[in-house]
């Protein structure tokens, strides 16, 4: 191959696999710029060039001048803007917490208040849940079962939903297990959040049968056919394999 020169503002020295060569004769002849070869570039591409000879290193050492009015291709590159771009998107997402949610939520009541309600209630609490739905339900632990109940003095399962709702939300719901569940938005198990309903299948080969109220952290305050009006977990094996669906109220 040939040695080949680039002036395009660098200079470098690379070799060359073939550059078409023309003769001084002929160039002397014609008067003319001889046509154009192709060679390849530092960067592995074809540019078009000029060849001409020179006479003080013979043909074996002949140098090719490239052609100015062939622009050498760009490699591109990122742009500046696209780089601030990221950089913000990033802080915003690392920061969202503190930018969309404010600072953390205080404890809605202080832990001596709430103390006697988790072994009333036989479950952890944070101080962070709905003084007035705990206070409800703990009034409520203990009531007997009643079918079609809605009293202290003996409530069905959607009775003591019914009652708690209308207690503590203000809101009047269906009056049974099925409508609560036509009247809420399907919510997935790990989505759960306090007040919401829990619907099982204690029964039958379809549909629910069986609602309470989700308290958090997996407990939900119920109606139990054997037991009266109870705190259990989600992950209990009976309610773990009955478990259907959440529902939100809407």
């Amino acid at each position: 191959g040939h040695e080949a020169e680039y002036i395009h503002g660098i200079k470098s020295k690379q070799r060359v696999f073939s550059i078409d060569m023309i003769s001084e004769p002929d160039m002397q002849n014609t008067g003319k710029i001889p046509a154009p070869c192709f060679q390849r570039g530092p960067d592995r591409g074809l540019y078009r060039s000029h060849c001409i000879h020179d006479g003080n290193t013979g043909t074996d050492g002949q140098r090719a001048i490239s052609d100015p009015t062939v622009k050498r291709p760009k490699q591109w590159q990122w742009p500046p803007q696209w780089t601030f771009i990221w950089m913000v998107i990033l802080l915003l997402g690392t920061t969202s917490c503190s930018v969309f949610r404010g600072a953390p939520e205080a404890p809605r009541w202080a832990p001596e208040e709430y103390r006697q309600y988790e072994r009333q209630l036989g479950m952890p609490l944070t101080g962070y849940e709905n003084p007035d739905l705990i206070k409800t339900v703990a009034a409520w632990i203990g009531t007997p079962y009643r079918f079609g109940g809605i009293t202290r003095q003996g409530a069905d399962c959607s009775g003591f939903v019914w009652v708690v709702y209308r207690d503590v939300y203000g809101k009047n719901l269906p009056r049974t297990t099925r409508a609560m569940d036509n009247e809420s938005r399907r919510i997935r198990r790990r989505n759960l959040s306090e007040g919401d309903l829990v619907f099982f299948r204690t029964k039958g080969l379809f549909g629910v049968s069986h609602v309470g109220i989700y308290l958090g952290s997996g407990y939900f305050a119920h109606s139990s056919a054997s037991r009266g009006v109870i705190v259990n977990h989600l992950g209990e094996n009976y309610y773990d394999r009955r478990f259907r669906r959440g529902g939100r109220i809407r």
